[in-house]
């Protein structure tokens, strides 16, 4: 699945030092640090968040006013060479 469109809400958060996603908790992606860099008025950011049992999703994204575009690159566990999944997602911020 390389380069679809997410197919499910997802709500993104970053609170306390932490981003986290509510769609991969459920597969044991916790909380991870983020790095930020602004530039105007546009927020990017970057964060690797990790699952014990599915590896390592590096997310990178753009926070627009109220607008957020952010991209997903989930490798397997292990499999680290080549992207199970990368995924983009277009929504606003609360």
């Amino acid at each position: 699945m390389i380069g679809k469109k997410a197919d499910k809400p997802d709500e993104i958060t970053f609170a306390n030092g932490q981003f986290s996603s509510s769609g991969c908790k459920q597969y044991g992606f916790s909380g991870a640090p983020y790095q930020e860099k602004v530039e105007g008025d546009k927020i990017h950011f970057l964060s690797d968040t990790y699952s014990e049992k599915y590896g390592r999703i590096t997310w990178s994204g753009t926070v627009d006013g109220n607008k957020l575009d952010a991209t997903y690159i989930w490798f397997d566990k292990g499999e680290y060479q080549k992207p199970k999944q990368v995924k983009w997602f277009s929504g606003t911020t609360k």
